[in-house]
């Protein structure tokens, strides 16, 4: 075996290794309700959900290297065995408590506009 066929056998095992823990690390976060938490706010923080055209190029420009970032994060989860199942139900958890944020918010806002006047 010459040196270049060692260094891309090494290499390919190098990228099989890595690919082992990425998955592995990724179905120990799914597996916990506070990892799935972790990688919906991530995947919230770089903008997922939303359009990939703001209002400003630089904003433009930044908001897309970080939705690429959880694109390719949730690309991760999807291949793992049970990775669609695992990133819906991180879905669902964080949806629900987007739910709950909004449903305090809009009580705290109708108790406000019910408040008798103090004088």
């Amino acid at each position: 075996m010459d040196k270049q066929e060692k260094e891309a056998r090494i290499i390919a095992y190098a990228r099989q290794e890595q690919e082992k823990r990425d998955v592995a690390s990724l179905d120990y976060l799914m597996a916990d309700e506070r990892g799935r938490w972790f990688l919906m706010r991530l995947m919230d923080r770089c903008h997922i959900m939303d359009s990939p055209f703001p209002d400003h190029t630089n904003r433009m420009l930044i908001a897309e290297g970080e939705r690429r970032a959880a694109l390719t994060v949730r690309q991760n989860i999807m291949h793992m065995a049970d990775g669609l199942a695992q990133y819906q139900q991180a879905e669902r958890e964080y949806m629900a408590f987007q739910q709950r944020m909004e449903d305090l918010m809009q009580t705290t806002e109708s108790e406000d506009h019910h408040e008798r006047p103090v004088f």
